[in-house]
């Protein structure tokens, strides 16, 4: 059986956390547009070129984020574990995909989870913003397909940023092999 790496170098590690101090700028320069951001992009890119160890990069991310906008309870609670499931869906493509195939996949993936954030990222903000009363399964409905709009602006706006996720994962792998990263 072969053994797994996990053991994170100093170069790796300094170049996760420039990563993640670099999605939080990119998400503080794009707040101003609703739901559009590089983040979902940075995910697959990092979690393709670093596999594991791209956690680093997206929970330094989480952590600063959490510093910046302060760490109410339903947004940080729901970016732990929003962009772990992207990250867990790119860690169950295949290896190696090729170049066409990545042009297609990444921002079809993208495009799933901005579409989806909203459901799933809804339960942590909808039990913590409503009150005990106000819960039923109607209810949640609703607040479910007013956040629709917001859902498809996500979806477009990640399937055109991961467009960037093949020739950048190529540069990476480019800077990879002329030792550079």
């Amino acid at each position: 059986m072969k053994s797994r790496n996990y053991r994170v170098e100093l170069r790796d590690l300094a170049v996760l956390s420039l990563f993640g101090a670099l999605m939080v700028v990119s998400d503080q320069l794009m707040n101003a547009l609703p739901n559009i951001h590089l983040i979902a992009m940075f995910i697959i890119l990092l979690t393709r070129f670093y596999r594991v160890k791209a956690l680093y990069a997206i929970y330094v991310f989480v952590i600063a984020d959490g510093l910046i906008e302060g760490f109410f309870l339903s947004t940080w609670f729901m970016y732990a574990y929003i962009w772990l499931i992207l990250w867990l869906w790119v860690m169950l493509l295949p290896r190696e995909l090729s170049e066409k195939k990545e042009m297609i996949v990444y921002p079809l993936l993208g495009a799933l989870h901005g579409i989806l954030f909203g459901v799933l990222g809804a339960p942590a903000s909808y039990f913590l913003y409503f009150g005990k009363e106000t819960w039923s399964f109607s209810h949640f409905g609703a607040y479910l397909l007013a956040g629709l709009p917001f859902d498809l602006v996500h979806m477009a706006g990640n399937f055109a940023a991961c467009l960037l996720c093949a020739p950048l994962l190529k540069l990476l792998r480019n800077l990879r092999k002329k030792n550079l990263i």
